[in-house]
C-alpha cells in the first residue's frame, strides 16, 4: 500500500476507534457493515477489477446468499458453518449457470443482462408465498442467531463481528492468493487483452466463467452474513442501489487492488455513518439522504478526472520471479524493463 493508502486507513482506524469510545454497540456495527461491504467489493474486484466482467446484479447473488442461508436456518434448523457454506454454493451455483450465456456477451452487454438478472431474482423473492417460508413481501424470519447461547447481547453482538472479520480476512487471503497465482496472471491477461490471452492458448470464456462462479460465491457468503447479523430478511433490501455502492467502494479504492478496495469501502462506509449523524447537528438545506448521494456521486466524478486508478493502484504480480528481478535490480545485477545499460 502506498503513502496515501497507509494514511487513509490510519485515519479509518481512528474514526473507528473514536466511534468505539463513545459507543461500543455502534462501534461494533460500523465494523461489521465494513466488513460486509468489503466481502462483497472483494468479490466484485475479482470480477471486474481482475477479469474486466461488469457485473451490475451483484446485490442478487447477495440475496440468493442470504436467502438460501436464512431459510436452511430458519426451517430446517441448519448450524451456521452449513448455512454459510450452502450459501456460496447455491450463488455460485446461480452465478455459472448465469455466466454460461452471458460471459460470451461485450461488456455493456453484460452489464444490461446482469442488472436484469439482479432484479428478477429480487422480484421472485418477492412474489414467493407469503404463508411459505420464503416470505414473500413480507420477508423471512425466524433465523436461529449463532451465538444464542451467549447471553449478554453485547457480547453477543461483538463474537458475531468478530466471525464476520474474520470470514472476510479469510476471503481476503484467498482473493490476494488467486491474484498473485498463475489464475491471477491470466485473468489480468483477459481483463486487458482477450485476444492476445487466445493467441497464446488460453480458453477464455472458461476462465470468465471461473471467475463469475468465484465471485458469486464470495457474494454469497457476504449475504449470509448479513442475513444472521439481522435475523430476518425482506426482498426490497436487495435494491441495485447496494450494487451502486459496492460499484463506488472498488473504483474510489482502486481496482485490482484488494487492500485499495477494502479502504474503499470502509471510506464509503463511514461518510455514510457521519453524514447520518452530521444532520441531527448540521442543518441541510435537502434531506441528508440526497445529500449523501450527492456527495458519492462527486467523488466518482472526482476519482474518474483525476485518479482513476483510485486510492490504491494496482500492483504488479507479486511472484518469486518478480521477486528475483527487484532484487537484481536493487544490486545493480540487472535493469527494469525499457532502461538503458549504463
Amino acid at each position: 500500500m502506498d503513502k496515501v493508502g497507509l494514511v487513509l486507513g490510519i485515519i479509518v482506524v481512528a474514526i473507528i476507534a473514536v466511534f468505539a469510545a463513545i459507543n461500543v454497540s455502534y462501534a461494533l456495527d460500523l465494523i461489521f457493515f465494513i466488513a460486509f461491504y468489503a466481502i462483497a467489493s472483494l468479490s466484485l474486484n475479482l470480477e471486474y477489477g481482475y477479469t474486466g466482467l461488469s457485473n451490475f446484479g451483484k446485490v442478487g447473488f447477495i440475496a440468493v446468499g442470504a436467502y438460501i442461508a436464512g431459510v436452511l436456518s430458519a426451517a430446517f434448523n441448519v448450524p451456521f458453518p452449513l448455512c454459510v457454506l450452502a450459501a456460496a454454493v447455491a450463488a455460485a451455483a446461480v452465478g455459472a449457470f448465469v455466466g454460461i450465456p452471458t460471459v460470451k456477451l461485450r461488456e455493456d452487454y453484460l452489464g444490461m443482462a446482469t442488472i436484469i438478472i439482479g432484479e428478477m431474482i429480487r422480484i421472485l423473492l418477492r412474489n414467493t408465498p407469503t404463508n411459505s417460508v420464503w416470505g414473500g413481501v413480507f420477508g423471512l424470519r425466524g433465523i436461529k442467531p449463532p451465538f444464542a447461547f451467549i447471553k449478554d447481547p453485547l457480547a453477543r453482538q461483538f463474537a458475531y463481528v468478530g466471525l464476520s472479520v474474520f470470514l472476510f480476512g479469510l476471503v481476503y487471503w484467498l482473493i490476494e492468493r488467486w491474484g498473485n497465482s498463475p489464475l491471477g496472471r491470466v485473468l489480468k491477461a483477459i481483463r486487458d487483452d482477450e485476444l492476445a490471452a487466445k493467441s497464446v492458448g488460453k480458453f477464455t470464456y472458461r476462465y470468465k466463467l471461473l471467475s463469475l462462479t468465484l465471485g458469486s460465491a464470495i457474494a454469497g457468503i457476504a449475504g449470509a452474513l448479513y442475513a444472521f447479523y439481522f435475523l430476518y430478511l425482506n426482498p426490497d433490501t436487495f435494491i441495485p442501489l447496494i450494487t451502486f455502492m459496492i460499484w463506488v467502494m472498488v473504483i474510489i479504492g482502486g481496482m485490482a487492488n484488494n487492500a485499495g478496495v477494502v479502504l474503499g469501502t470502509a471510506i464509503v462506509i463511514l461518510i455514510n455513518r457521519i453524514t447520518q449523524i452530521a444532520k441531527d447537528y448540521i442543518k441541510l438545506p435537502l434531506e441528508p439522504n440526497y445529500f449523501q448521494a450527492m456527495l458519492v456521486g462527486l467523488l466518482i466524478i472526482l476519482f474518474l478526472m483525476f485518479r482513476p486508478q483510485g486510492l490504491v493502484p494496482e500492483k504488479p504480480v507479486n511472484t518469486p520471479s518478480w521477486e528475483v528481478l527487484e532484487k537484481a535490480e536493487e544490486e545493480g545485477r540487472a535493469k527494469p524493463p525499457g532502461g538503458e545499460e549504463q
